[in-house]
């Protein structure tokens, strides 16, 4: 390299790259051993209005030290309905998400803005790929004298029908209930 000397006595070390490792949707709080790294949980679903940072601690105390615990308020303080719990070990957090519902409540990891972003993109990406084989486009059929009852009395003779959709261009979405359904109808139904 033009102008690049090492200070006398040093010597240059080069080594490949390890990027830090890979993580799964799912796991972004989790350990090199795959054990949960988060403390924080968010709860909702709080049984009165007048839900106190002293009822969550009471319901949440049996399953370890908590650090902190907080009811979000409005601008009157009133309680939003949901709040957090902050568990000294993420040994602690992980059995309270054990039990099912403690104290009736909806409990889960607190997440970023990012991170529940993220998980939403995600849902809707696997929804709309399992829809894909789900779904079949239909065209070429007399628009003007079909309905959607008469596409549903057609299409159900190869599984249980979800949806029909016909657009104003006269192509028809028929979207079915399970995936072999759909093949046999695309398989058996063409032309």
């Amino acid at each position: 390299m033009d102008g690049f000397e090492l200070p006398k006595g040093d010597r240059l070390s080069v080594s490949k790259y390890h990027p830090p490792e890979k993580k799964t949707q799912g796991d972004s709080h989790k350990g090199a051993q795959g054990t949960p790294t988060f403390n924080n949980l968010y709860v909702k679903n709080f049984p009165t209005p007048d839900f106190r940072e002293a009822d969550l601690i009471q319901i949440f105390s049996k399953y370890g030290e908590i650090t902190s615990a907080a009811v979000m308020r409005d601008e009157n303080q009133n309680s939003k309905g949901f709040g957090f719990v902050c568990f000294k070990e993420p040994s602690m957090a992980l059995k309270a998400l054990a039990e099912n519902n403690p104290g009736g409540l909806y409990v889960c990891e607190a997440q970023t803005k990012e991170q529940r972003q993220l998980d939403q993109e995600r849902k809707t990406l696997s929804f709309k790929k399992s829809m894909q084989y789900l779904s079949l486009h239909v065209k070429g059929y007399p628009f003007a004298t079909v309905n959607e009852g008469d596409l549903i009395t057609f299409f159900k003779a190869f599984g249980e029908v979800r949806s029909v959709k016909i657009t104003p261009t006269g192509a028809a979405l028929v979207s079915f209930n399970d995936r072999d359904s759909a093949k046999r109808a695309k398989d058996q139904a063409h032309g």
